[in-house]
């Protein structure tokens, strides 16, 4: 069961272990319980999943597994709040990028971190057109590895999955929610052989 979903996590398992180790306790308010370090976890490995479905170049994974590590680290409680993804970004701004120069990559992972909790309306309100047009199907993706981690509150509306890849994920949310330390292990058991591979 979940073939399928574990053969696309382990093809990408060592670099899931380098982005799991950037999700920190001290980035996240004391008292978020919905959007703390497990959500970020899960979100990640949904990223990663349908990086490989969507057959993303490596560039394009690494700005989707970036913004998916910190797109909720300025979020203050667990309400809706359509602004914590500016000050997310703010916050990794300050945290991760203190001294390094804002390159195109940072540029792609800030848009798709301030745009996570927008409404289709109000995307791209703080971006250029050619931002906007290069780098919204990874926006799309991480809006829909979030909105599947929503099965932890029973708040997953179907209806808002933006693509048919992400629609079939929705019962392994279910499974990963309840066993997020099982997969885990899997890939990290996969990471090992891979390196011991190599």
């Amino acid at each position: 069961m979940f073939i399928e979903e574990y053969e696309h996590i382990k093809n990408y398992a060592l670099e899931y272990l380098n982005y799991d180790k950037l999700i920190l306790p001290s980035h996240y308010h004391d008292s978020l319980i919905l959007h703390n370090t497990g959500h970020a976890r899960r979100v990640l490995i949904h990223s990663l999943i349908l990086a490989s479905m969507k057959r993303l170049t490596d560039y394009e994974r690494g700005i989707l597994c970036e913004a998916a590590v910190y797109h909720d680290i300025g979020r203050m409680n667990d309400s809706v709040d359509s602004s914590h993804g500016l000050r997310s970004w703010r916050k990794y701004i300050l945290k991760v990028c203190a001294d390094k120069a804002l390159d195109e990559k940072k540029e792609a992972v800030r848009f798709l971190i301030i745009n996570h909790c927008f409404e289709q309306k109000d995307i791209g309100k703080f971006d250029s057109v050619s931002i906007i047009n290069t780098y919204k199907h990874l926006l799309f993706l991480l809006k829909d590895a979030d909105a599947l981690d929503r099965v932890r509150n029973k708040k997953l509306d179907i209806r808002y999955l933006q693509s048919e890849e992400s629609l079939s994920l929705v019962p392994f949310a279910s499974i990963l929610y309840d066993n997020e330390q099982e997969v885990h292990n899997y890939i990290t058991q996969a990471a090992n052989i891979i390196a011991i591979a190599n």
